[in-house]
């Protein structure tokens, strides 16, 4: 959308975009085999920093993956964090979305 022009809500959405969101959907990679479900908190350094949208484990991939909305600090590619599944925690990395891209010859 273009924020030059005026509509209702342009100015909320401008302001938005001044200050930044402040969490960001973001795709998980989960060690081991163990499903992240919705509303499961997602940690850094101890620290709850978001939650789960939903999370299976992928046939084609043979991991187990989910998404979810984390503070915007922790949003990078590639960044550490744990998930709680069941009382424990379990380590998982930030990945880039989409999880598979179906080769263009397929």
């Amino acid at each position: 959308m273009d924020l030059r022009k005026d509509f209702i809500g342009a100015e909320p959405m401008r302001k938005l975009k001044e200050r930044g969101l402040p969490r960001q959907l973001v795709g998980l990679e989960l060690d081991g085999r163990r499903i992240a479900r919705r509303n499961h908190k997602v940690y850094a350094q101890n620290r709850e920093i978001g939650e789960v949208t939903s999370g299976t484990l992928s046939p084609t991939l043979g991991k187990s993956i989910a998404m979810a909305y984390v503070s915007s600090e922790y949003h990078a590619e590639g960044t550490e964090l744990e998930v709680e599944l069941g009382g424990k925690r379990v380590a998982a990395r930030i990945v880039k979305l989409p999880f598979y891209k179906r080769p263009k010859n397929a």
